[in-house]
């Protein structure tokens, strides 16, 4: 199994991850189990995991993992999720490509939110008027730091969204994201 797989494996059960110098600390959500199976790969490929996170970080080059054509992965999301083709085609370019300056764990979050986003209120969304740019905008020279251009996705981080309207949405935990205008 590759690095990149390791780590896919580890953020498939909520893990996310924390660098201090040469420390690696991986970030488990309360409630979540891993299996024995994927923590040893983990320790054995500790140094790879390292090493990977640390070129993320200095990396300012966009990291291009998914190498599935855009066109086929925006017509299977539309088909088997039916979700809008005008939210599908953005969120199919964006999962090929790592933006300069998001953490490679950030980006791997965003898609998997992404994805319950699209196929829990996709077509509400739709429905309401929400833009493109209210569920994946971010700002293309500073991405994470301008909050004020992120969209719905980005600020997820893990939670859910449990209610959508016209003008906002509610997440878990009653935090509200309110859609630019």
């Amino acid at each position: 199994m590759t690095v990149e797989e390791i780590i896919l494996a580890l953020q498939a059960y909520g893990v996310s991850f924390s660098m201090s110098g040469e420390a690696v600390r991986l970030i488990i959500p309360p409630g979540f189990t891993i299996p024995p199976d994927v923590i040893q790969m983990a320790r054995a490929a500790k140094a790879d995991i390292r090493a990977f996170l640390k070129a993320e970080v200095a990396s300012s080059k966009p990291i291009r993992i998914d190498t599935a054509d855009p066109d086929e992965r925006a017509a299977l999301v539309e088909h088997d999720g039916l979700v809008p083709r005008l939210y599908v085609d953005e969120f199919a370019r964006l999962q090929q490509t790592c933006p300069p300056g998001v953490p490679l764990p950030r980006w791997r979050q965003f898609i998997s939110d992404g994805g319950v986003v699209l196929d829990c209120w996709g077509r509400t969304a739709m429905r309401l008027g929400w833009r493109v740019s209210d569920l994946f905008g971010f700002d293309p020279d500073v991405p994470l730091a301008r909050y004020d251009r992120l969209g719905l996705v980005w600020l997820l981080r893990g939670r859910t969204v449990v209610e959508v309207n016209a003008a906002y949405a509610i997440l878990s935990g009653g935090l509200r994201y309110y859609r630019h205008h």
